[in-house]
């Protein structure tokens, strides 16, 4: 809560009302109009014991997000008990497909050298078709006769049967496939750069290449 959350909370609360008192040192939280998953990590006044990374994991695994206990974010969380929420997961960076943004409900995440993002959009926006296993255990993105197959987990993935290393590994946030935009797109022959002016990915056909937007900026180093 801010100050002003507080403030409405002790008028609102009347005296001899029961309440629980719950002793967090680990919260997270989802804005949806942001796309991002926030941690935050209070400090231990009643000095019960320094937060391990294990127990953040099973409280991610309740999201479904387990797999992210071991992201960047998070280790630097733990390493500052501030109370401030952090982005762990999604950022506010933008990703443009021939000069339109692509909306996504968690939005990109850097990991390794490459951004996790839903598969469904990104592939609509290439015009491609995607398949997910009915336990999410694989994710297949087709189009024309190029043919993606990635396995939540795996570092590597199949592009057209040939086994190829991509930036970052294929996960499952809440059940959602996600998978490494850059390797997705140079799987299916497209091109991708960074403006960094922006904070934008930038994602392009050739032929469609004089198509993206004027305010956008051109295609700058790739990331």
């Amino acid at each position: 809560m801010y100050p002003e959350h507080a403030r409405d909370l002790y008028e609102l609360v009347k005296v001899g009302t029961p309440v629980r008192i719950v002793y967090a040192r680990v919260v997270f939280g989802f804005r949806p109009e942001e796309g991002i998953v926030y941690m935050a990590h209070y400090p231990d006044p009643y000095r019960m014991g320094k937060v391990r990374k294990e127990r953040v994991r099973e409280h991610l695994d309740e999201y479904g997000l387990g797999w992210a206990a071991g992201l960047e974010a998070v280790g630097g969380a733990l390493e500052m008990p501030t109370g401030v929420p952090i982005g762990i997961l999604g950022s506010r960076t933008k990703v443009v497909v021939n000069g339109r943004e692509v909306e996504f409900a968690l939005g990109p995440t850097h990991v390794a050298s490459d951004w996790l993002v839903p598969a469904g959009p990104l592939a609509a926006a290439l015009r491609a078709q995607m398949e997910v296993g009915p336990q999410g255990d694989y994710v297949v993105i087709t189009r024309d006769k190029e043919r993606l197959f990635f396995s939540p987990g795996d570092a590597e993935m199949l592009v057209n049967g040939r086994l190829v290393r991509a930036g970052a590994a294929a996960r499952l946030a809440a059940g959602h496939p996600l998978v490494p935009l850059k390797a997705t797109v140079r799987g299916l022959g497209s091109s991708v750069g960074w403006d960094e002016w922006t904070d934008t990915v930038l994602v392009w056909d050739g032929w469609e290449l004089g198509r993206v937007d004027a305010g956008v900026g051109p295609p700058g180093r790739n990331r």
